[in-house]
């Protein structure tokens, strides 16, 4: 079985390294990237897993990253994290099917719990989609 990858993506390093950090500490993998662009340039969609998403970023925000990966088809489980949440951005961002959203700094221990609750749906959902092939071969 493929291990399962967490993408970050956050504009600030600290962040990434800090978040990198704690998930690798307890032994999953972990993808960096300093943008969204970044991100879709070098993301491997075979692999199972889930996203870190900073919403606030230059360029290409969070939600614009998830509206892109949508656009393509792509539902990737998005864990949001924002230093300035906003209501309305929030609300925004659960209409997207994040998993959750949480308001930096976060207790490391809902995030780990958060990043296996996105895995195992990302799982559930590749096991459902791999099922539902096989049973229209089938017909």
């Amino acid at each position: 079985m493929t291990t399962a990858i967490i993408y970050l993506v956050d504009d600030e390093i600290a962040v990434l390294n800090s978040l990198r950090d704690l998930i690798e500490s307890t032994g999953l993998k972990t993808k960096s990237f300093l943008s969204a662009a970044a991100f879709l340039k070098n993301y491997a969609p075979a692999a199972p897993g889930c996203l870190i998403l900073d919403i606030h970023m230059p360029n290409m925000g969070g939600l614009e990253l998830r509206e892109e990966l949508a656009r393509i088809n792509n539902q990737i489980p998005i864990i949001f994290i924002s230093g300035s949440p906003e209501i309305p951005e929030s609300l925004r961002a659960f209409k997207t099917e994040a998993v959750i959203f949480m308001e930096k700094p976060f207790n490391s221990q809902l995030l780990m719990a958060n990043i296996r609750t996105a895995v195992a749906k990302n799982l559930a959902d590749r096991q459902q989609a791999l099922e539902t092939r096989i049973q229209e071969t089938d017909h």
